[in-house]
C-alpha cells in the first residue's frame, strides 16, 4: 500500500516536461541554469500550463510555481491559457515575487500560423496576450517537414 503525503508534507516535486520526469528536491528558490550558445541562461526545471483550460486556476497555478522559485513558464497559442499565464506572470512581478528579467517564458507557434507573416502575427498575439515586450523562446509546435514547414 503506497503512503498518502500532503502537498505540504512531500519534500519532492515529480513534474514531467518534454516527456522526461524529473525529480526535484523543493529546497529554497534555487534554480539550475543551462548556458545556450547564445550566452542567455534557461532554467532546467519548467513549469507547463498544457491542458489547464480555466483560466483563474492557470493564472493561480503560474503565480504559485513562481513564488514556490520556477522560472521557466511554458505555454503555447494552442492552449488558449496565454492571456492567464500573463496575468499571473504580472500578478508575481507587481507583488515583487520576480522581475520580468528573472523569468525566462516559453511559447509555441501553432500550425495555422506557419509562413512569415503569419509568424510575425502569431508571436504578435502571444507577446499581447502575455502582456510581455518579448518571449525568451518561441518554437514550432508539431514542426514537420511538409508545405507547412
Amino acid at each position: 500500500m503506497r503512503k498518502k503525503h500532503s502537498r505540504m508534507q512531500n519534500q519532492y516535486c515529480t513534474f514531467s516536461y518534454f516527456y522526461l520526469k524529473i525529480k526535484v528536491r523543493k529546497e529554497g528558490n534555487t534554480m539550475e541554469y543551462q548556458t545556450l550558445n547564445n550566452g542567455l541562461k534557461m532554467p532546467i526545471i519548467g513549469f507547463g500550463v498544457f491542458r489547464v483550460s480555466d483560466k483563474k486556476e492557470c493564472e493561480e497555478s503560474v503565480y504559485q510555481a513562481i513564488k514556490a522559485g520556477y522560472r521557466l513558464i511554458d505555454t503555447a497559442a494552442s492552449y488558449t491559457n496565454e492571456d492567464a499565464v500573463g496575468t499571473g506572470v504580472k500578478r508575481a512581478i507587481e507583488e515583487g515575487v520576480c522581475t520580468r528579467k528573472d523569468l525566462f517564458i516559453t511559447s509555441k507557434l501553432w500550425v495555422q500560423d506557419y509562413g512569415y507573416d503569419n509568424a510575425k502575427k502569431g508571436t504578435e498575439t502571444s507577446m499581447k496576450l502575455l502582456g510581455v515586450d518579448y518571449i525568451d523562446l518561441y518554437l514550432l509546435h508539431q514542426p514537420y517537414g511538409d508545405y507547412y514547414g
